[in-house]
């Protein structure tokens, strides 16, 4: 669909659960989950979530590459050779015997949630910073120059911070209490549910699931990188939102 609302086109692609779809530098493939249904008393609607991608210039959708079957998937991420997904997941069912583990096992021992995939790779993959002294990393944002931002929890410490990790290595950290501007200190505990990342600056959605129990109170917040503040963003009421008429191609 265009931004005006004109020529919306229903894509043919297999039946089933589809999200978080993502498009590559050249906007000429996309990248998304497909998953399976799962019985509406069960807690998650799906499961089984693969990568697939839809290729604009053949019209054909094929997997990115082998079926690990992740347990549940999230954000999709496309690095800058286009040959490369970052993307975040839970538990590949396929590599059970492999990793040697229950699902739980699994959980408790890898934490952290973002693997690197590369089109039709064949070999088993470990999350990303799996030795790293953090936790519950999630959510990465990449830069122009191929630098990884995320979301992760410090040893010991309860608030969530924001790493940014190095190309020639190491992390830059902002948590609750460091940097300029009060949004965080009050935003600490925060989640993180999007994020992109323009020039220097990180522009994200969280949500405070500690105060409210549920997505009530989300903000969008920016993080000045180079000079640590952080702002909200002021975003105008639904009541002034202008529909916009949409028609199929």
């Amino acid at each position: 669909m265009n931004t005006d609302g004109s020529g919306l086109e229903v894509m043919p692609l297999a039946a089933g659960p589809k999200t978080y779809p993502t498009f590559n530098a050249n906007d000429d493939r996309l990248a998304f989950w497909r998953s399976k249904p799962r019985d509406l008393r069960a807690k998650t609607l799906a499961y089984d979530y693969d990568v697939y991608e839809y290729d604009f210039k053949t019209d054909k959708e094929t997997a990115f590459g082998p079926s690990y079957r992740f347990f549940q998937g999230d954000t999709i991420r496309y690095l800058p050779d286009g040959d490369e997904l970052l993307v975040q997941a839970d538990v590949p069912l396929s590599d059970k015997a492999r990793f040697g583990m229950g699902t739980n096992e699994y959980s408790k021992r890898y934490t952290n949630l973002i693997f690197r995939l590369r089109r039709a790779q064949q070999q088993w993959v470990e999350p990303l910073f799996a030795d790293e002294t953090f936790k519950y990393v999630k959510r990465p944002a990449l830069s122009r120059d191929g630098e990884m931002v995320f979301q992760a929890t410090p040893p010991k410490v309860g608030s969530n911070s924001i790493y940014r990790h190095k190309t020639g290595g190491g992390f830059l950290k902002w948590s609750k209490g460091e940097g300029k501007g009060s949004t965080w200190d009050i935003f600490g505990t925060a989640s993180l549910m999007h994020s992109v990342l323009v020039d220097s600056k990180l522009i994200g959605i969280f949500s405070n699931y500690a105060s409210q129990g549920d997505h009530s109170l989300r903000r969008f917040l920016t993080l000045d990188m180079q000079s640590g503040e952080w702002r909200a963003m002021s975003i105008p009421p639904v009541s002034t939102a202008k529909a916009i008429p949409v028609t199929l191609k």
